[in-house]
């Protein structure tokens, strides 16, 4: 009897465990199908999607609204305004080149007299297609009003997007809204707040197509005041430089540049800092209008090296101040520029193609005493010189600055468009360089055009002149050829190799084209001299280290 029981009572049991094993197991298949049908419905990604024959409907009766009028409603996904070209009626919306799946939130408008509507399914095809192919997406916003046919572009790249408010800051500046759009981890994000915008550059300046300086803002206690905001992974700051990347005609140069040094040179100094900036790729849009592919980057300043500011050091009393100069303009060094009367009262900050930076410029002879210094050293006879710069100045950063120089072809640096930063070390200032402005190189040279440059074959054997570099290498000042040589070696089964250089030139290239954003920049710019053909600057920078490979 009690053997019979136990028997029942384990078919009971298996019984049951036999139930919840096929609930659990139904459980996880609806769980599964339930994740393949939300996946297969766009990653999550909603819009309203109707019929040709619902559409003539909903427009029935509606008029069209004419170009030079305003939208009724914008396009959003979630809370998201995105950012759009009102000419074309083009929305933007960031996605990632990383994944195949459709970011989730819904596509729609804000306003509960107005929609969104898709006019066929997009979701189905796909996503990094679409992106590449840089095609606009249809669809109607509709309203009581009337209805506008508009386009959605899928973007790889984030997306900047500046709008006049209407006010102006305390120095009588524009005040712009400020967004800053991406993708990642499967949804959209925005980074918002205010900011000025101001044209920068030289001879970039001439350009049609203009980099801008933007310095960030909030407004607070009925204040605007500055506002710091870590964009695109780089540094948390307020001061922002969108560069145009006009000169070059593949967009590729000054970033490849900006990556090559901050691997190699911009470490090599006691300081615990990379001495180099960096920069991230963005499209912008500026007053409702497309203005095309940017690099977003920021300056070289005190806060990038850790250095303390001018006017502390000074109410302190603590010496020596280091400071920070940037040499704008190509100019020999000459010790009389650097001594007596300034060339122009009016530029307080300004000697010998130098610019002071700083937030106190005391406008006296010491505040150039290093540059005197250095100026004075390469008019010095070659015995004085070769002693005397290795303790003015980082031997090894005057040689990486010099080697860099060769390995890109910098034509555009020679003497100028870099930093000279004197910083305390131990006491005593030394003196460090920073490469800047590097569009042109890699093949790209200067000449009297309207883009002041050109791809030429020319001068792919010829040595890019830096100074005091040059004259280190040619003296073999301190022992710089064996320096040189071994430093050129590193890099060259590193990050100067042929196969991971080619390699770095080509997924540049791969993502400015997939993310749709070189199609977008010709056609904005269609007398921008934009390409997306690297075969030349390819076959130049192979000479050019091959070519280095037997001077060293």
């Amino acid at each position: 009897m009690q053997k019979k029981q136990m028997q029942i009572s384990l078919h009971n049991n298996r019984q049951t465990l036999i139930k919840y094993g096929l609930m659990i197991a139904s459980l996880v298949l609806f769980m599964a199908l339930g994740l393949i049908f939300m996946r297969s419905d766009g990653y999550g990604l909603k819009a309203d999607i109707i019929s040709e024959k619902k559409l003539n409907k909903l427009l029935s009766g509606l008029s069209e609204i004419p170009q030079d009028q305003e939208l009724p409603a914008s396009l959003y996904i979630d809370d998201i305004k995105l950012p759009c070209d009102r000419g074309s009626r083009t929305f933007y919306l960031p996605v990632s080149l990383e994944s195949s799946l459709w970011e989730s939130g819904t596509l729609g408008t804000k306003d509960k007299d107005a929609g969104a509507f898709f006019v066929y399914d997009f979701r189905k095809e796909d996503k990094l297609s679409l992106c590449a192919a840089n095609e606009g997406i249809p669809f109607y916003i509709v309203s009581p009003s009337g209805f506008s046919l508009c386009s959605l572009h899928l973007t790889g790249l984030p997306v900047l997007s500046m709008d006049q408010t209407g006010e102006l800051t305390d120095e009588g500046l524009p005040l712009f809204s400020f967004g800053l759009f991406e993708a990642g981890d499967g949804r959209v994000s925005v980074t918002e707040g205010l900011t000025t915008g101001t044209l920068r550059g030289n001879t970039s300046l001439t350009y049609e197509k203009k980099s801008l300086r933007l310095k960030l803002k909030q407004k607070k206690d009925g204040m605007i005041q500055k506002k710091n905001e870590s964009l695109l992974g780089l540094r948390s700051d307020d001061d922002w430089i969108l560069n145009s990347l006009y000169a070059d005609n593949t967009r590729l140069r000054d970033k490849l540049c900006m990556d090559l040094w901050n691997e190699t040179g911009a470490l090599s100094n006691p300081f615990g800092v990379v001495m180099g900036v960096s920069g991230e790729y963005t499209e912008v849009v500026i007053d409702n209008g497309y203005a095309g592919l940017y690099l977003l980057t920021y300056p070289v300043d005190r806060k990038l090296l850790k250095m303390d500011r001018v006017s502390k050091k000074l109410e302190s009393g603590l010496e020596p101040v280091e400071r920070i100069y940037k040499k704008k303009y190509s100019s020999p060094l000459d010790p009389d520029a650097f001594k007596g009367p300034l060339p122009d009262p009016a530029m307080p900050f300004y000697r010998g193609g130098y610019v002071l930076k700083g937030d106190t410029i005391l406008q006296n002879e010491g505040e150039w005493d290093m540059l005197f210094k250095l100026s004075e050293l390469m008019a010095a006879p070659d015995d004085v010189f070769s002693e005397g710069i290795t303790g003015l100045c980082d031997e090894t950063n005057v040689l990486e600055n010099w080697l860099f120089y060769q390995a890109v072809g910098g034509y555009d640096n020679e003497n100028k468009n870099h930093y000279f930063v004197t910083r305390d070390q131990g006491g005593s200032l030394k003196g460090y360089f920073i490469p800047w402005d590097m569009n042109i190189s890699f093949g790209c040279v200067y000449t009297e055009n309207v883009f002041y440059s050109k791809e030429s074959m020319e001068p792919v054997e010829d040595e890019v002149l830096f100074e005091p570099g040059s004259r280190m290498a040619r003296l073999n000042a301190g022992g710089s050829r064996a320096v040189l040589k071994s430093t050129w070696e590193k890099w060259r089964r590193g990050v100067f190799s042929d196969d991971r250089i080619m390699k770095r030139i080509d997924e540049m290239q791969d993502t400015l084209i997939r993310s749709g954003a070189m199609d977008r920049e010709m056609e904005r710019w269609p007398a921008g001299n934009a390409s997306k053909d690297t075969a030349f600057m390819k076959d130049f920078t192979k000479k050019r280290l091959a070519w280095l490979d037997s001077l060293l």
